[in-house]
């Protein structure tokens, strides 16, 4: 029996399905799921695999996610088709199950009418005009959380910086920066927000990740339902505009008499603290160890934030408009290593790429890493860095923001394609640049140069990094 069992298992996982297309397209190759399997494996766990598997595959090719079989797609080409059949209602977004339950009613999980009316209500909340005041917090937070100490634990420093800043001026609580929050609330906060993580992308059961994920979640969103509460109250009783209150409150003011009920306010808070912390936290380690391991950039941004800052005086949003040096860092960061390393998108209806025919209800994961690697070159080594892409590009890239365009900006590109965009690019954009100014003029560091980083779900240090810190 056991051995019937064990051919069986063979027998299903090397079988290759056979597949069909309509006269005059190919067929995508089709594999096993012991091949599926491999693939997803080195897709979330080697670093080098993105740059091997276009040699070895192709763009297009079938993978594993989770537990459902995907379409991996690469390229600009593929990215363009996406958004293309996006806007012609081909394309929904498409999460895992637990990524669905975890997340909760909002525009992320959402596609059609009921996304758009969500995406609009938050976007209001969001606007970079709204953003600005949050900059003073943001300086001060950097300087507490970094500057304080001869040495710290770098990913343990910089999660700090972006959960406080996530807590204090989207949750709206007011004791983030005292020492008894940090020690004891901060502490316990971090470990649920971990547990559900860990939870994000697994299997739907009972017991395991996604269970202890869930009931982590759950624990969390009723902290954030008694935060609303104490906000609504508190801003009903001061009688303020309510451009001056926390993000809570704004995305609660609707938009054009389109509200938000409290659970998706809820849901909506608890994404903006998944997208905007974890993701920029990941951001400014990968810059941090970059200019570590290219001291000519190093000191190249340093100039440029003295030039600029000719005595130590707070940060404005118009000085943020004159770093474009410290922008093309952060761009070439996120197109080196995208902290979101692909999206996924499901195909409604039969509909063909390049010559091959992709079936109704495929299941795409578009590869943002292996995108971006690749993208002013084909034959671009993994290791490169190099900001001038975005200074002085050849050929010149397009302005994919311009209205109607298909053409994926490559700077734009790991914030997501299509109409489900990264929700707090703004916020996630203004805080590492803030962050950035302030370490590149007011202190040194030195870490190690010889990093090994895991991938999936976001790309973080497998080890500690303890970095030495020099106040100027």
């Amino acid at each position: 029996m056991f051995w019937s069992l064990v051919v069986l298992v063979l027998f299903l996982g090397l079988r290759i399905p056979k597949t069909s297309a309509p006269n005059g397209l190919n067929p995508i190759p089709q594999a096993s799921f012991f091949q599926k399997l491999y693939r997803f494996l080195r897709l979330a766990l080697d670093t080098s695999f993105s740059t091997t598997f276009l040699k070895d595959y192709g763009p297009m090719f079938y993978s594993l996610f989770v537990t459902e079989t995907v379409l991996s797609l690469s390229g600009k080409e593929a990215g363009e088709f996406l958004v293309n059949q996006e806007r012609n209602g081909n394309i929904v977004n498409n999460f895992p199950q637990s990524t669905n339950i975890l997340l909760g009613d909002t525009p992320t999980t959402n596609h059609g009418v009921v996304h758009t009316r969500l995406r609009k209500i938050s976007m209001e909340a969001l606007k970079p005009s709204l953003l600005v005041r949050y900059i003073p917090s943001i300086e001060h937070m950097t300087s507490y959380f970094f500057l304080e100490k001869a040495e710290i634990d770098l990913v343990d420093a910089v999660k700090r910086i972006t959960l406080s800043v996530m807590l204090e001026l989207v949750f709206g609580i007011e004791n983030v920066r005292s020492k008894e929050y940090q020690e004891n609330d901060m502490p316990a906060f971090r470990k649920l927000f971990g547990v559900w993580m860990s939870g994000l992308f697994s299997p739907v059961l009972p017991v395991g990740p996604f269970a202890s994920a869930k009931r982590a979640g759950d624990q969390m969103k009723q902290k954030l339902h008694v935060i609303l509460k104490q906000q609504r109250e508190k801003y009903e009783k001061s009688g303020r505009d309510p451009k001056h209150e926390t993000f809570l409150i704004l995305a609660s003011q609707g938009h054009n008499g389109e509200k938000m009920t409290d659970e998706q306010l809820v849901d909506l808070a608890f994404l903006m603290l998944f997208a905007g912390h974890d993701t920029s936290s990941s951001t400014l380690v990968s810059l941090l160890h970059y200019l570590t391991l290219h001291p000519d950039l190093l000191e190249r941004a340093r100039k440029e934030q003295f030039d600029l800052f000719k005595e130590d005086r707070p940060i404005t949003n118009e000085d943020l408009t004159k770093m474009p040096f410290l922008d093309a860092l952060v761009k070439e960061t996120l197109r080196s290593r995208p902290p979101v390393g692909a999206v996924m998108k499901r195909i409604l209806n039969d509909t063909e790429f390049q010559g091959y025919h992709i079936p109704k209800n495929t299941i795409i994961a578009y590869n943002i890493s292996g995108t971006l690697r690749h993208y002013h070159d084909p034959n671009l080594s993994i290791d490169t860095f190099n900001p001038d892409f975005f200074l002085n590009p050849k050929p010149p890239l397009a302005q994919s923001h311009v209205k109607g365009s298909l053409v994926l900006h490559p700077a734009e590109v790991p914030f997501g394609i299509g109409r489900h965009t990264c929700l707090g690019k703004n916020l996630v954009w203004q805080e590492v640049r803030v962050i950035m100014s302030v370490l590149l003029r007011r202190c040194k560091w030195s870490m190690p140069k010889d990093i090994e980083y895991s991938q999936f779900p976001i790309p973080f240090p497998k080890q500690k990094i303890m970095v030495q810190i020099e106040r100027l």
